[in-house]
């Protein structure tokens, strides 16, 4: 998984490894730490079932969105596929 700056004009990225369960959000008790005050404490889950990985908003305040499109619910990553969080600076679709 690869973590770049919210404002997407950060060169700096930071990479991390996926768990069969990886939690992403502010908490320090998550996988994936995001330093985005924009991203909720517990944001999304990647979640590996079957053989495919899963992404799931965890009702975050500002919602997960994945290729562009805000996720409703537990949806399937493509190879890939782009996932972040969104803000009001960044909203779907941009």
């Amino acid at each position: 998984m690869v973590v770049s700056a919210p404002d997407g004009l950060s060169p700096q990225q930071a990479v991390f490894p996926l768990h069969p369960l990886t939690t992403v959000g502010r908490a320090l008790t998550n996988s994936v730490v995001l330093p985005d005050t924009f991203a909720s404490y517990d944001h999304a889950t990647l979640t590996l079932r079957g053989g495919r990985w899963w992404l799931q908003d965890l009702d975050s305040s500002n919602g997960t969105t994945l290729n562009g499109a805000l996720i409703t619910e537990p949806t399937v990553i493509a190879s890939g596929g782009h996932h972040r969080h969104w803000t009001d600076k960044a909203p779907p679709g941009t």
